[in-house]
Parts: C-alpha cells; structure tokens; sequence
C-alpha cells in the first residue's frame, strides 16, 4: 500500500512537470509568432548550458536551500563556442531572482503539502504567469556574442528557466531525503533602521536577504525589495549588518544559512 501511494505521488509530480512543459511550448509558438516580424534570430544555432554545483544537502529547510548557488549558464554554438551569460548584468540579476523563487515555489510543492496530500501547496497556474513574465524579461536584453548583437531569443529564455526548473526540482528531491535535526537562528540583538530624513514618503518597508552565516557573522545583505526611499534602503542594509545571532544548526553543526528581514519607518 505505501508503494503503490509512492508511486501514485511520483506520477503525479510527472504529470504536473508535463503540464508545465506543455505551457512552456504553448507559450513559445504564441510569441514566436507575434514576434517573426521584429525578433532578431541568431546568426547561428544556439543551445543552453549550465554548470551545476554537486550539492550538499545537509537540511530540508527553505532558510538553508536558499543559500545554495544556481547553475553558471551559458549559450553554446557549434563544439566549441561558448558565451557567459553571467556576463550580462541583466540577465544575471533576472536568473538570481528567478532561482529564489522556484526554489520557494518547488519547496512549497514537495515539503509544504497540505495534510490530506491531495493537492499541492503551490499554484502551477501561478508559477507559469510567473515564468512567461520572466520569459519576457529576458527577451528585452541584447546580447553580443562575437558581432552577433541581438536579443534573446524565446527558446533560449525558455531553456534558461527549464534548466533551473529542473535542478531546483532534482535538488528538492534531494532534501527530501535529509533526516538532519535542524535548529533555528537565534537573534541575541535585533537592530533598527533610522527613518529617512529626506524620504519623500510617510510610511516605508524594505525587504533584505540577510546572509547568517555558520561563522555567527552576517557576510551579506541584499535588497529583495526596496521602500522607495533610497536613503531608507541604506540604514535598512547598515541595520541588517548590525544584527547579533546564534548560527542555524543541522544535528548540532552550524550552517549557513539566508532570511528575509523586513525593517519599517515611519515619519511623524
């Protein structure tokens, strides 16, 4: 009986994957056709590569699986051609975010199930208007490979974001395994941001990915989400950096691991 429900479970992962390459290529003919007239095609064909790390898993926590780097891409030509497309700030930003999410999205589908497991905790609907949007951003970057300069093309966004669909998924699977206890940060002293002086707007919220490192060190800070005040911004990363914790655990051993702190002002 437990076989036969592990299997079941199994084939139903299969046929959602199959429904989201199906609106994958639905949504590929629909924008190469609208697009023929104006998209630039490149010059020779092209595939989509990607080196991807040998991961550790050593916890099946969202906070932890964060902190594990995506696939280095790149656009091959022929044998031997390569182009970075790390090297393209615009793209790296757009694939950096885009790995955040589908790993939130893949985390929410296998380890955050409702208790009945009748259907999952993700939305698929949702996460493809997610990745068409995402397909779209990566259409608008030019590129230049070798006096190629043109923009990604639709199939080469699409490979990009079903190559990181893929190893996120293979890499949740992986985490499913881990049995390790893990224990929480613990936040010894919290810190405040100072509300902006010159801040245009009454009230404010930034969002920062706060790296806490298994060295009880905070070794990065990001803005996920700005307030619309730079100035407000900046005190929110100063704040984040100030904070004072206790390294997250996996069976008493520190690890790093990324949260999202949130600060708030607002001006009286």
């Amino acid at each position: 009986m437990k076989n036969m429900k592990l299997t079941i479970m199994k084939m139903n992962k299969t046929i959602k994957i199959i429904i989201i390459l199906f609106a994958f290529c639905s949504i590929n003919f629909a924008q190469e056709k609208a697009a023929v007239a104006s998209e630039i095609r490149p010059a020779e064909k092209s595939r989509i590569e990607g080196q991807i790390p040998n991961y550790d898993i050593r916890v099946n926590k969202l906070d932890y699986l964060r902190t594990l780097a995506r696939p280095e891409l790149f656009l091959t030509f022929g044998e031997n051609r390569k182009f970075d497309l790390e090297s393209v700030k615009e793209i790296k930003n757009i694939l950096d975010l885009y790995w955040e999410d589908v790993i939130k999205f893949y985390y929410r589908d296998d380890l955050e199930k409702p208790i009945n497991n009748q259907q999952s905790a993700a939305d698929p609907s949702e996460w493809m208007i997610q990745q068409k949007k995402n397909i779209d951003k990566l259409r608008q970057v030019s590129i230049n490979t070798s006096g190629d300069k043109r923009k990604i093309s639709t199939d080469e966004a699409t490979e990009m974001l079903n190559l990181l669909d893929k190893t996120s998924s293979d890499l949740l699977e992986k985490a499913k395994q881990s049995k390790r206890v893990y224990t929480n940060v613990k936040i010894n002293r919290k810190s405040f941001a100072k509300s902006g002086g010159n801040c245009s707007r009454v009230t404010g919220t930034t969002e920062v990915n706060v790296t806490f490192d298994k060295s009880a060190k905070i070794t990065e800070v990001e803005i996920r989400k700005p307030s619309g005040c730079n100035e407000f911004d900046q005190n929110a990363v100063e704040a984040a950096k100030g904070l004072k914790f206790e390294p997250a655990k996996a069976d008493d051993e520190p690890i790093t691991v990324i949260k999202t702190v949130v600060y708030n002002y607002n001006i009286h």
